[in-house]
């Protein structure tokens, strides 16, 4: 994101094409236009303003399963949330892209039946999962480049299991690995999490110019509207242009690879800023786009999370 027009083993830096990092106009106006179409549904996917539900769903591995459960009680404090809005965590640990895009791979129903169970013990259905945040990678079994091609193949097919499980989620906001320099197993060290990134970026650069295989629109749709939401990795200590830092091993499991409670933090509040601000998210997001948000204790019974946050420190997570 502070490359610019720079390169990197050939490839133009900038989340998005000629070294940007905003998204270019036709997509954002795309974007736009899903998010307005946002609304709360019912359990078959039809319109109800009165009872129905928006469902935020996290898609991805261990570490998007600890960092999407410090995010849903940072997000609940929130005075002006939606009280629409069912935030369900659909990560588990160790799912990797391999799984999650493989009918054949042994582990593939039991992750999916798992989001489905989940969304249903959360009240919800998959009719009524409108926005997904997807977090994934494979370990590092193979040379880099054959593994970022992996990735990219199998993140391309993750679009299209989403277009397909949950109709209505026409927003897909996807988020790179963070720094792993620290690393003390071959799990998915540097430069592989580096490299996570510029997968992500070359998967929404294809969509955005025009790649059939991540078709958001028309008859011929076949995956989600997708967009950055947020890019996660920094140079360990150097610091980013924003200022984002890792740090070992206060961010850290002893690992290196997985978020302490500090480091998953940090990673929540850039989801929250996020979703509370950009334009394609804040309108169904907030109850009102227009009042800054502050952290308070949320009142009421409208508001749905689940799994309850405070069972996390009892969830057994897997290395990856």
């Amino acid at each position: 994101n502070d490359l610019g027009t720079g390169t990197y083993m050939g490839m133009m830096g900038g989340l998005y094409p000629n070294g940007l990092n905003v998204r270019p106009p036709a997509h954002h106006a795309a974007g736009l236009a899903f998010a307005a179409q946002v609304q709360p549904l019912d359990t078959t996917g039809a319109p109800d303003p009165v009872n129905g539900k928006v469902v935020w769903l996290s898609i991805g591995f261990s570490n998007a399963t600890q960092e999407t459960q410090t995010f849903i009680p940072m997000a609940t404090a929130l005075p002006d949330l939606n009280p629409k809005l069912v935030l369900v965590d659909g990560a588990l640990g160790g799912q990797t892209a391999a799984i999650l895009s493989t009918p054949t791979n042994p582990s593939y129903a039991t992750y999916w039946n798992t989001v489905i169970n989940r969304l249903s013990a959360a009240g919800v259905t998959d009719q009524q999962v409108q926005a997904i945040w997807l977090k994934d990678d494979n370990q590092a079994t193979l040379p880099i480049e054959e593994h970022s091609d992996s990735v990219h193949v199998q993140f391309k097919r993750i679009t299209h299991e989403l277009h397909d499980r949950f109709p209505n989620a026409h927003l897909c906001y996807i988020a790179s690995r963070i720094y792993a320099g620290y690393a003390s197993s071959a799990l998915n060290p540097e430069p592989y999490a580096y490299r996570n990134g510029w997968t992500m970026k070359q998967l929404i650069g294809e969509q955005i110019a025009g790649d059939p295989e991540l078709q958001h629109s028309g008859a011929g749709a076949n995956a989600p509207w997708l967009s950055w939401g947020v890019y996660l990795w920094a140079d360990g200590t150097t610091p980013r242009s924003d200022g984002l830092t890792w740090v070992c091993p206060d961010d850290y499991q002893n690992d290196g690879t997985h978020p302490s409670t500090i480091g998953r933090a940090k990673v929540a509040a850039l989801l929250l800023d996020f979703f509370t601000t950009d334009s394609t998210t804040c309108s169904w997001f907030l109850n009102d786009c227009g009042i800054s948000t502050g952290v308070a204790k949320v009142e009421g019974p409208s508001l749905s999370v689940f799994p309850n946050p405070a069972i996390r420190a009892r969830m057994a997570y897997s290395m990856y």
